[in-house]
This record gives C-alpha cells, structure tokens and sequence, in this order.
C-alpha cells in the first residue's frame, strides 16, 4: 500500500475544487454521503469506484486559516485554509508495478484536468481487472517471445556442438520446426471449446517444460523435435492471450494494449 501526503494552504476555491469527485481517465470516485462545512474544520474520504486500483482512497482534511497561521502575504477577500491530503493507494498492476509507480504517484495528488490523457495511460479508464488483465497478458508475451526466439539465437552454436555445424543443416531443421504451424491450429481448435484462459496457460507451461528438457538433448534432431512443439505451443499460448485482452478491453484502448503486448514480445525475444 503506498501513500501520499501534501499538506498546504489554499484559497475557498480550490478547497472546493479538491472535495469534488474526480472522473478522469485514471480515476472515477463516489461521491460522500454527507456535503462538506467550510465554516469549521473537518474532512472528507472519497473512495475509488473505477481505476486499475486494488484500493484508493483520497482523505481531504482542512481547517479555516487564522490570522497567525496564515501567510498574510497571501491575503485575498477568499476565506483561506490549511489543506491535508492523504492518498492510500495500491495498483492493480502486478509485475509491472514499478514501471508505472513514479508516473501515477505524479498524477494523483492533484489529479488530470478535464479531457487530459497522460501518454502512459490508455485513452480508457480501466477497471482493477482490466489492469491486471494488461499486466498478465504482457508478461506472457514476454515469455512467449522468449520461447519463440531461443531456437534463432541458439541453432549456430547447437549445430556446431551437435552436428555438423552447416547452413543446410540449419536451415533444413528450422524448416521441420516451422512445419509445426499444425500444432498451433490444432490447439486452437481447442481453445474455442474448452476455453482459451487454460489453453493460454497450459500450452505455456508445456512449451517451458519443452524448452528447458532441450538444455539436455543429446542430438541435434533431438533439438529440432522438441521446438517442434516448443515454439509453436508458445505462439498458440499467445494468440489465446492476445484474444483475451482485445475482448476484454474498451474499444478504444485495444490499439494501445496489443502495443504493449508487441513491445513486451520483443522484449522477451530480445
């Protein structure tokens, strides 16, 4: 849970401002139950309704300036205020979290003005299950490029261990692996019958396994057999993600999301 605190005086205005829920692209709040009485000290609790937030709650506390406590070079005929603003948060953004902490521990405190859209957030406000749902699909593209790229990065120095260390002889085994497109149709077929959220993560922890058996293959052929399925069952791992997050997203965000999915996939092929 993390937390942000500003404590600062202000005008009759932007007290008034800060009490107002906010509607953002980031953050929607409810409304309290009770209107807030300026003429004496009090507070005010506005909690998330809508946000990639597990919880979010913003605490405006204030209290009427008095004449020793203000800074009179500040006088103005608006009645002034020593303002608190206590912000508990936590993101509903697992793995990822440290990479969009800094940028929203920016943004909240004062919130975004009307129609403002920060260029790391989505033009869509999204639920906490939205952004969950972001974070899990990027890390698995990660993962899926991971799988998919090793045999690239790996075939010279396995053909000259295991083989003869030829063109042909490459090319011909990358050939025989790129046939296994079949496996990736054939696990999609699945995917529309029993769902793609197992198919997703079941054809993901086979390719790992496959890929990490590979470390002990005792011929190249033997290397070929196991990307064979390796590969192919991290793309059809990838398509079910993809799917999952383009049908759960708003329409207007699922340009950006799928951006993210290629930059993560990129990442992970390195």
């Amino acid at each position: 849970m993390a937390r942000i605190n500003n404590h600062f005086e202000c005008a009759e205005s932007e007290l008034r401002e800060r009490l107002e829920p906010r509607d953002d692209v980031l953050l929607l709040e409810s409304a309290p139950e009770d209107a807030a009485d300026l003429t004496r000290s009090g507070s005010v609790t506005l909690t998330a309704e809508s946000g990639p937030f597990v919880t979010c709650e913003r605490t405006v506390r204030w209290q009427p300036c008095t004449t020793d406590s203000c800074d009179d070079s500040a006088a103005v005929p608006q009645q002034r205020f020593e303002l608190q603003q206590t912000i508990d948060y936590q993101l509903a953004v697992p793995y990822w979290r440290w990479l969009y902490s800094i940028p929203v521990r920016r943004a909240l405190p004062d919130g975004l003005a009307h129609g403002r859209r920060p260029w790391w957030a989505t033009p869509d406000r999204l639920s906490a299950r939205q952004a969950t749902l972001v974070a899990s699909v990027t890390l698995l593209n990660m993962v899926g490029g991971m799988l998919y790229g090793l045999l690239s990065q790996v075939l010279t120095f396995v053909a000259e261990d295991l083989g003869d260390g030829s063109r042909s002889q490459q090319t011909t085994l990358l050939a025989v692996v790129r046939i296994g497109v079949v496996v990736t149709l054939v696990v999609m077929v699945f995917a529309d019958r029993i769902g793609r959220r197992k198919v997703a993560l079941g054809s993901f922890m086979v390719a790992a396994t496959l890929t990490l058996i590979t470390a002990l293959a005792p011929s190249l052929w033997a290397v070929g057999a196991l990307q064979f399925f390796s590969r192919n069952l991290a793309i059809a791992g990838l398509l079910c993600a993809d799917t999952i997050a383009v049908e759960e997203m708003p329409p207007g965000s699922r340009a950006m999301v799928a951006g993210l999915g290629t930059l993560a996939y990129g990442l992970g092929a390195g």
